[in-house]
């Protein structure tokens, strides 16, 4: 499963032989596409070992539970989503891509990792938390589709159940540091559509359980959270919700849980445009930076600032590679103007610390990125 955990463990993986390998999903008979990119890869992989002077034998050894792969025909036959694998001596994981990833592999010392970011920092994946007259739903969705959640046992269905579980009024804390239940929130019509004080209340509280137990299955994620709800519910919820990432814009009116294709539909472009917005909005500030010496697009000066958590925002070019070597101990960076056997893409590596230290990651077509013909430039961090 991709996760932030799993994906910190990858980041510090090191090893002579780090094999990264992509593989897209394409919705075909049987999923031979999907299935003969992946057995190119394997036999590109396999000759890049041979060449590293590994014996062909202990190539098919060494990646062995991945040609297992090969005749897992059912996989293949069920196959809606790209899958990342990557191995090493002490490292077998395989992971689901749920939006689109281009068939590639790496061989280096270190795994090959900016093609999960999108998934991981939400570009990729979303959820939805449709509050109906059911009860809570909550669904995860990307680009091409929305599943619902298996968290029937750990969200809450029943108010009044909900509420017998609850904790005292005053332990009951929003972001705020005051009580849940302190300020009224509702005015004219939707207050009134909630009833008396008490009921208002209640309904708090039980958000609050709700909101708990959907920040213990999303929060790893750090994907955004689309709330679908009557306009006089979903102000309530993301005022008693601890969730950060939730979307600025809901969608309105009782969620139609038989009809999860408008549903999906509403939640893409609430976030198209939220996406859009952002990214234009740290585009804006690199300009805007650039007169304070806040900003940068040499890769030399880009990394050592993301392995300190210095890097606030990291443009990347689409399908742009950096070649180079860095030493993390002596912190030395050399810049190649090609490819070499041992050497790393070093805006993998500016991608992957800017993530980890919670800075945001943007990839862009090569005309759109904030200087022009440059792979990647940076927002740093106010001092």
């Amino acid at each position: 499963m991709l996760t932030n955990k799993t994906f910190k463990k990858l980041s510090e993986a090191r090893g002579p032989h780090c094999v990264s390998m992509y593989v897209p999903a394409h919705q075909t008979k049987r999923g031979m596409e999907s299935k003969s990119f992946f057995k190119r890869i394997l036999t590109d992989v396999t000759e890049e070992l041979v060449s590293r002077e590994m014996e062909k034998k202990a190539a098919h050894r060494f990646l062995f539970n991945a040609y297992e792969l090969l005749n897992e025909q059912l996989y293949w036959n069920n196959l809606n989503h790209g899958f990342g694998i990557f191995v090493s001596d002490t490292v077998f994981e395989m992971v689901k891509i749920p939006n689109g990833v281009e068939p590639y592999y790496t061989v280096g010392e270190r795994f090959y990792l900016r093609p999960l970011i999108p998934a991981l920092s939400g570009q990729g994946s979303f959820y939805i938390l449709a509050l109906s007259e059911e009860g809570p739903r909550l669904f995860k969705g990307g680009r091409f589709s929305l599943q619902p959640v298996g968290a029937n046992e750990i969200i809450p269905e029943d108010r009044e159940e909900a509420m017998a579980e609850a904790t005292e009024e005053d332990n009951i804390q929003m972001r705020s540091g005051q009580s849940a239940f302190e300020s009224p929130i509702f005015k004219g019509e939707g207050r009134e559509q909630l009833g008396s004080e008490h009921q208002l209340k209640q309904l708090k509280r039980f958000f609050y359980q709700v909101d708990e137990r959907v920040n213990m299955i999303i929060e790893e994620e750090r994907a955004p959270l689309v709330i679908a709800a009557p306009d006089h519910l979903a102000p309530l919820y993301k005022e008693t919700s601890k969730y950060l990432d939730i979307a600025p814009v809901h969608i309105s009116g009782e969620p139609n849980l038989e009809g999860l294709d408008s549903l999906h539909k509403k939640a893409l472009e609430i976030l198209d445009n939220y996406f859009v917005d952002s990214r234009q909005a740290q585009a804006d500030n690199f300009n805007e930076y650039k007169e304070d010496n806040r900003t940068s697009s040499d890769i030399s000066e880009i990394i050592p600032k993301a392995t300190k958590g210095e890097v606030e925002t990291l443009f990347i070019a689409r399908n742009k590679h950096q070649w180079g070597y860095f030493k993390e101990k002596t912190g030395e960076i050399e810049v190649l103007k090609e490819q070499e056997p041992e050497s790393a893409d070093l805006l993998d590596i500016a991608a992957t610390h800017t993530y980890l230290n919670d800075g945001n990651v943007y990839f862009l077509p090569p005309e759109e990125m904030p200087e022009a013909s440059k792979s990647a430039s940076a927002i740093f961090s106010s001092s």
